[in-house]
């Protein structure tokens, strides 16, 4: 496993310190990790795109941050790149947090470095989906200058309830 880059992130509530870590090359205990990160993370909120079970790690991620806090990831935020030449310039961002861990700053700090580091690759557009009942990641994004572009009616399909999808970008 080796770090390229990290930083330590510090805010006056239950956050103590929380590290948030670049990795490049991922070794069969960092997978772990992650996989059991956003199983747990499933668990604790319907607004991911899966349910625990069915989460398995993919290395397609052109940059991944992990914020960790105690030796465990409490978060995680990646950017995947267009793999086509016509779509090339455009990041898929994707971002979860533990629910302790959540409305105390950590996405912020998570978003801004994630966005700076896009915008130094040459991203000229972030692009995610976001149930359209989730405020607070949804205020989250527009905090960051994120517009939606449309709604996707029915989307998700959880016990038995529909659910609308926003698909929201911001130019760099």
């Amino acid at each position: 496993m080796k770090k390229v880059w990290s930083n330590t992130f510090k805010k006056k509530t239950l956050l103590s310190k929380v590290l948030i870590m670049r990795f490049e090359n991922f070794n069969e205990n960092l997978i772990d990790e992650i996989t059991f990160f956003y199983r747990k993370a499933a668990t604790e909120t319907n607004f991911l795109g899966f349910h625990s079970h069915e989460y398995t790690f993919v290395n397609n991620f052109s940059y991944m941050l992990l914020a960790i806090d105690n030796n465990k990831i409490v978060g995680i935020i990646t950017i995947t790149k267009g793999c086509r030449l016509k779509n090339s310039h455009v990041g898929t961002l994707g971002i979860a947090i533990l629910q302790e861990y959540c409305s105390k700053g950590l996405g912020t700090k998570l978003m801004d470095m994630a966005l700076k580091w896009s915008k130094e690759q040459g991203l000229h557009k972030i692009v995610l989906v976001v149930r359209e009942d989730n405020g607070i990641a949804t205020k989250l994004y527009e905090k960051f200058g994120f517009n939606v572009e449309g709604i996707m009616k029915d989307e998700t399909l959880i016990d038995g309830t529909y659910y609308n999808s926003l698909y929201m970008s911001r130019i760099l």
